[in-house]
């Protein structure tokens, strides 16, 4: 596999849109300016790929149950994110 370039600030912003354009979400000129920087941008192909996958395995094992383990380690896992977020935001003190 080769290595990707780090996503740029419009490919980040970018990534929000991208689940809500795979789901059809999106409005036909929002679809095409995705579907334009997806052509042009190897970083976001590769994510808007992973993400089609993702998507596609999720919908796979919807009837699934999910084990008790595997929801208490992704609940834990989203607050730690949720947590660093939330630092992130936070103004910087000044002494």
């Amino acid at each position: 596999m080769r290595k990707l370039k780090r996503p740029s600030a419009r490919c980040r912003a970018l990534f929000i849109e991208v689940s809500q354009y795979l789901d059809g979400d999106v409005s036909a000129a929002r679809r095409r300016a995705i579907e334009h920087h997806i052509a042009s941008c190897a970083c976001c192909a590769t994510m808007a790929e992973r993400l089609r996958h993702t998507i596609a395995a999720c919908r796979a094992a919807a009837g699934s149950a999910v084990p008790r383990a595997v929801k208490l380690c992704a609940a834990k896992r989203i607050q730690t994110l949720l947590a660093q977020n939330a630092a992130r935001q936070r103004p910087a003190v000044e002494p």
